[in-house]
């Protein structure tokens, strides 16, 4: 598996966690920082199929029960974890801090990408693979990731972002 794919799968599962415990402490009407999360990547014996867990815990030691709560609740939290996705006041192409990013997983900020998740989700739910992206977007993006520092304005201009080689 390519190392393009296996981050882009690495970014889907930090950020559902990171909207699941965002989506658990809505759901719970309790502080998002009581809830932890982490996923893990498995891989298939003939590595032809990757697996994501992604996991919820309570960060007290003892636990104050409100993963177990959520337990009992997956179809309501795997909606509102939707609407985490779908639904940034921003505006934002992939995560801000008015979506996802805060204080406590600042440490993950570059990761963070809505649209991965919601790809993610779309599959786990639905089987629904992700539209195909254009060949000149493919090819902008790849330019965009040569040249960061020219940065990109907006998903649409990705063709128009392209910076001079050498």
């Amino acid at each position: 598996m390519s190392h393009q794919v296996v981050f882009g799968i690495r970014r889907a599962g930090q950020t559902m966690a990171e909207a699941m415990t965002l989506a658990g402490g809505r759901l719970l009407d309790i502080e998002f920082n009581e809830i932890k999360s982490g996923y893990r990547l498995r891989y298939s014996p003939d590595n032809r199929k990757t697996y994501i867990d992604v996991f919820l815990f309570d960060s007290l030691s003892s636990g104050a029960g409100y993963c177990s709560a959520l337990a009992d609740r997956t179809a309501e939290l795997m909606a509102v974890t939707r609407k985490v996705l779908n639904e940034c006041p921003a505006g934002c192409d992939s995560a801000c801090h008015e979506c996802l990013m805060h204080y406590w997983n600042q440490r993950v900020h570059a990761m963070l990408d809505r649209k991965a998740a919601l790809d993610l989700l779309d599959w786990c739910e639905a089987a629904k693979l992700p539209d195909a992206i254009p060949y000149d977007e493919q090819a902008a993006i790849a330019v965009a990731a040569q040249c960061p520092e020219r940065g990109i304005l907006h998903h649409r201009r990705w063709s128009e972002t392209l910076c001079a080689s050498g």
